[in-house]
């Protein structure tokens, strides 16, 4: 799926996958798409980076791609206003870092454009502009038209920078599309990992700030705010212009979810001793450093659908279901409930559970039906938090008379078969 899943036209349907870029090839390897499972499989070694892998359709077009970071668990730091009112939870280091300790270059971390979910190198060192090499040759910058400058083409473009001088790189960019890209609702843009988003713009404003001189050693900031822990916000540099990287150990902007006009979107900075919330050009390419997304925490139980039902034999049926969000949680258990009688419950109902766990596309086979009875069913999905359960759906199962023409369909498939003896046979749902 795209994203976190929870988007309009989420799902994928790839012919290939592939390893786009990787900070060193032993980051992720042994990239494929399994065609049986509907998956994209790799293998990470422990080695810790960063890499992007892309889905492809058959013509070799990317048709999404994600970002794999791999380091150790970053901490979490709660801040707090002048009241000590809890403004946010924030991670140790930044996007992309694989260090929260001043003066490594491993906290330097990615750079994005604004509403963009796909990451840019950042610098080699913590004081240089010369930009940490990769994987890939990375290709020229493209200036922002009515081609260049939209979403799909970013989505397509995953390593191409788009440049707009003192605007936005979106060519159309006062609609509420634009503004939509990244919100304090995590969208399927959003760059952060599962439970993290980009951070508000409020979160800066209100949250009670206090900084450490500027250390210009390690070329950034020890930063609190009213919490429970210190951290380290290096000055990691921008991209600018034709995607070329400027101000490392000098200039330190780090992105917000908020736009602030049709050209800028709002970012905290730092430089020198200052610190300020600053309206920046959103073509341009910053850190991120990820706040913790309560409305979709670990504490969540997950979401599951019927995706379809058809027949196995003339007294089975096979329910197709998906777990469309996990709750970021192990899935420990996933099937179905089923009864002759409407809304089936837990207690109401006949479990049959999944042979196995996990996100995603499963089926559940029903045995010892009868014919031309209704029968109610829903799928459901448990992790730690709890247990959740589908929509109800219910159908029949229909033996026809010898020579009646059947042609039924569900969910907008043709689902009949011919079983045993002369005569179709067809699973009719009816809702």
């Amino acid at each position: 799926v795209k994203g976190n899943g929870m988007g309009d036209n989420a799902y994928l349907s790839p012919a290939s996958a592939e390893l786009l870029w990787a900070e060193n090839l032993l980051v992720v390897t042994n990239v494929i798409y399994d065609e049986a499972s509907r998956k994209i499989k790799f293998t990470t070694t422990g080695y810790e980076g960063n890499a992007v892998i892309a889905a492809k359709d058959a013509d070799g077009n990317i048709i999404w791609s994600w970002h794999i970071w791999s380091t150790d668990t970053p901490e979490e730091h709660t801040y707090s206003d002048i009241n000590s009112n809890p403004t946010g939870i924030l991670m140790d280091r930044n996007l992309g870092a694989t260090s929260a300790t001043p003066g490594d270059i491993g906290a330097l971390g990615l750079l994005y454009q604004w509403g963009r979910k796909d990451p840019f190198m950042g610098s080699s060192s913590i004081s240089s502009d010369t930009p940490k090499k990769t994987t890939i040759k990375w290709p020229n910058y493209v200036s922002t038209d009515e081609t260049t400058g939209t979403i799909e083409y970013a989505i397509s473009h995953p390593t191409i920078f788009i440049y707009r001088s003192g605007n936005d790189w979106l060519y159309q960019n006062s609609d509420s599309k634009a503004y939509s890209r990244w919100t304090a609702k995590k969208t399927i843009y959003d760059p952060c990992p599962p439970g993290w988003r980009v951070p508000s713009h409020s979160f800066w404003v209100n949250s009670n700030i206090s900084m450490q001189d500027f250390d210009n050693v390690n070329k950034g900031k020890v930063v609190s705010g009213g919490c429970d822990a210190s951290a380290w916000f290096p000055v990691s540099g921008n991209l600018e212009w034709e995607n070329r990287l400027v101000n490392t150990g000098v200039w330190g902007h780090y992105w917000t979810c908020d736009k602030s006009s049709s050209s800028n979107s709002w970012a905290m900075r730092l430089y020198n001793n200052n610190y300020d919330n600053y309206n920046n050009n959103s073509y341009r390419g910053h850190s991120i450093r990820c706040q913790k997304d309560e409305e979709y925490s670990n504490t969540s139980v997950p979401t599951v659908v019927i995706d379809s039902i058809a027949t196995a034999t003339s007294t089975s049926a096979e329910i197709f279901a998906n777990i469309t969000y996990s709750g970021w949680s192990d899935i420990t258990e996933r099937g179905i409930i089923y009864s002759t009688s409407p809304d089936v419950t837990a207690e109401t109902g006949t479990k049959v559970a999944s042979s196995d766990a996990g996100r995603g596309a499963f089926s559940v086979t029903i045995d010892n039906l009868s014919s031309d009875i209704h029968y109610f069913v829903r799928a459901y999905a448990s992790n730690a938090n709890g247990t959740s359960y589908s929509d109800e759906k219910h159908f029949i199962i229909r033996i026809p008379y010898e020579g009646e023409s059947v042609n039924l369909s569900a969910n907008g498939t043709a689902n009949s078969y011919i079983i045993g003896q002369a005569g179709t046979y067809s699973i009719t749902p009816v809702k």
